[in-house]
């Protein structure tokens, strides 16, 4: 019936947006400083015992529940599987319908879809030539009124590209349902702009198009063969096609869709963003986001921490990877006031990167650009990634416990550091936006000393607090002196426009925060220590810094810095 149909949808929706948490990292978390209670902050009040995120191998022994990735994708594969059960049999009668019948004179009225005897209309059902057949009025209230465009507006806004191509058999019914809907004058007005509507299902779509497009290529360039994920890019190409043309052909539709085509955007307010940053963060994405993503040649790619891989990739990997790296161009955050990451892929071989992550607020490394080399191996996804720092300094600055002065990344989903099943890495549920992201949002924190081993048992104590600010002031200085001035005087290759562009739209912005990192330095307030590992991982800085020689350093690095930030145009 129909009516069950949409009923059960409606369920599955309901049991999405009130359910289980979403397993995939949230760029929001940064700059509401991670792992933070409210009450808390860096250096002052108590944390909580094995307060560290998941993933860093430090400071977390597993006192919460572990995330089984193999009952989640069952869970996963169980419930699409009834997703695309009720899905196929809306797009088996819409299919069939009748759209010819405008049902019996004076039998309904213009806005009903019962009955006088209360009868629900079913679709679904064979009841014969002309007993409680459905008019195509009533198919469209009752597609109006069920949650079916609502629930396919969800899938398609909470997935990428990736998403869909690593559950491709649900996707190819959802959108041959929506290319069917486009299909008929009837049922198009679901797919277009609807009155109270922000993003309409074209409005999803659309820029699917453009990242199935470049898949469909990269793929194409080095294999001929056709798997089920180049079918599903081809028909993400094919459903906004139809929905377009149909729309412009429409004379019901056409003026809409072209003066929502044609009309400017509606500002709004950013959020996240205070109110007198408000305008500047706009610019801030506004040219930022399209620098996301690119592929650069070898010339960029002189002096990368890993050789160029030679071996012939495999189908798996290749699909996986071009979907990965075409997913990033959207996907990966870029944030006035947070976090923000940039992809460099080589032109001919998707699995040698870089890539640069802008420090998150909050933290010592705010507004620090750090770069990483990143390679895929062979048997990629199945092993993981293999990544390295290279903002150190020459290998002279360790930036944290996970930041090692070599390069050295120490994080679970790198296998570089022993966690549980929940925290490695996962073929099928780990990417790589996932490793770049717990990276600023995990590893980069405001309190790198209670990442190293142990010492989250001083959490709380006012010499861990001293040794925690410590550290923290180690990370300002490197931060300002490797991962700002260096970056502006020596930008990394293939982040020249990033680099330049983040510096010039964030100048008054980070010259405020640098003052405030500055008057701290001189009050010495929070009361710094550098003992411990604060002093181990830094051998050479920390002593000095123990002599009161902080203040000057730090303090002659923003001079520089400042001189620097004052040039850029």
């Amino acid at each position: 019936m129909m009516s069950m149909v949409l009923a059960n949808l409606k369920y599955i929706l309901e049991e999405d947006l009130d359910g289980t948490e979403d397993c995939r990292p949230s760029s929001s978390m940064v700059g509401k400083q991670l792992g933070k209670t409210p009450g808390t902050s860096s250096t002052g009040s108590k944390k909580p015992e094995h307060y560290q995120a998941k993933g860093v191998g430090y400071g977390h022994e597993g006192n919460t529940s572990q995330f089984n990735a193999s009952e989640y994708l069952a869970a996963q594969r169980q419930r699409d599987a009834e997703i695309e059960i009720l899905l196929e049999k809306i797009l088996s009668q819409i299919t069939e319908f009748d759209y010819s019948y405008i049902g019996e004179e004076g039998a309904c009225g213009e806005d009903e879809a019962v009955d006088d005897h209360g009868q629900v209309f079913d679709i679904l059902e064979d009841q014969g030539a002309d007993a409680g057949k459905m008019s195509v009025r009533e198919l469209q209230v009752v597609l109006e009124e069920s949650c079916l465009v609502p629930f396919l507006e969800q899938h398609l806004r909470d997935s990428t590209i990736m998403d869909m191509m690593k559950r491709e058999s649900m996707f190819q019914v959802m959108l041959t349902l929506i290319k069917e809907m486009a299909s008929h004058e009837e049922t198009l007005s679901l797919v277009g702009p609807l009155q109270f509507q922000k993003q309409s299902i074209y409005d999803l779509i659309a820029p699917m198009t453009q990242q199935a497009q470049l898949y469909s290529k990269a793929v194409a360039a080095k294999s001929s063969r056709n798997t089920p994920e180049a079918e599903l890019a081809k028909l993400i190409v094919e459903t906004h096609q139809v929905i377009k043309s149909a729309m412009l052909k429409s004379p019901d539709h056409k003026d809409d869709f072209t003066r929502q085509q044609g009309a400017p955007g509606e500002t709004q307010k950013m959020s996240g963003v205070d109110d007198e940053w408000q305008k500047l963060a706009a610019e801030y994405v506004a040219v930022l986001e399209p620098l996301r993503l690119d592929e650069i040649g070898d010339d960029e790619f002189e002096g990368h921490h890993y050789p160029k891989p030679e071996e012939n990739q495999s189908a798996t990997k290749l699909h996986r990877v071009a979907g990965e790296v075409i997913t990033m161009g959207t996907c990966l955050p870029v944030e006035f006031q947070g976090m923000s990451i940039y992809v460099r892929a080589h032109e001919e071989r998707m699995d040698w990167m870089k890539v640069l992550i802008i420090g998150p607020e909050g933290t010592p490394y705010e507004d620090g650009c750090f770069e990483f080399h990143v390679v895929l191996p062979s048997n990629y996804p199945t092993a993981c990634p293999s990544c390295n720092l290279e903002t150190t300094g020459k290998g002279s600055f360790r930036f944290g416990p996970n930041l090692y002065a070599c390069g050295k990344v120490c994080l679970s989903l790198l296998g570089t550091w022993r966690g549980s099943a929940g925290e490695s890495w996962n073929h099928e549920t780990s990417s790589l936006s996932q490793l770049f992201i717990s990276i600023a949002a995990i590893v980069m924190t405001d309190d790198p000393y209670y990442n190293e081993p142990g010492c989250e048992r001083e959490a709380g104590t006012s010499e861990g607090q001293a040794r925690n600010q410590g550290y923290a002031n180690i990370v300002r200085y490197g931060t300002v002196k490797y991962a700002m001035l260096d970056q502006i005087l020596n930008p990394g290759k293939g982040f020249e426009e990033v680099i330049h562009q983040h510096f010039r739209l964030k100048k008054h912005k980070i010259l405020q925060n640098l003052t405030k990192w500055a008057d701290e330095s001189r009050e010495n307030k929070p009361p710094a220590q550098y003992t411990g590992h604060t002093q181990s991982h830094n051998a050479t800085l920390a002593p000095k810094f123990a002599q009161g020689k902080y203040s000057e350093m730090v303090c002659h690095e923003i001079a520089q810095l400042t001189e620097a930030l004052e040039t850029l145009e």
